[in-house]
């Protein structure tokens, strides 16, 4: 008996999605998206190029949400700090060393920052 509920319910189903697929496909933005897509199937046949060479020639074939091209930071400049009054001497590439920031409690921002070279 179960195989046969089963039957009952995998036939509503179909049905259902029939029925969803039909609206979807009166729905003028699936119509618009469906036309852009056959007009680009056929120019990419026309040309010759497959959707991978499309992608690569916009850079969205990584997937990205910026448009897949990759950016990496540019690795900052190297500072280095020399404490006049203990000659003691830090190098770092961002502002947030342990040593600077207690540096700048005690001596102030600036008096620091012009200790950079």
């Amino acid at each position: 008996m179960s195989k046969f509920v089963d039957y009952i319910e995998t036939k509503n189903a179909i049905e259902a999605l029939q029925k969803k697929l039909a609206s979807l496909s009166e729905n003028e933005t699936v119509q618009r998206a469906n036309e852009f897509k056959e007009k680009l199937s056929a120019l990419m046949d026309e040309y010759g190029f497959s959707a991978t060479d499309v992608l690569k020639m916009w850079n969205l074939e990584s997937g990205t949400a910026d448009g897949g091209s990759e950016r990496k930071r540019s690795t900052r400049t190297l500072k280095t700090y020399r404490n006049p009054k203990t000659g003691e001497e830090v190098k770092t590439r961002g502002g947030n060393h342990k040593t600077l920031n207690a540096w700048r409690k005690k001596y102030g921002k600036e008096a620091v920052n012009s200790w950079a070279s």
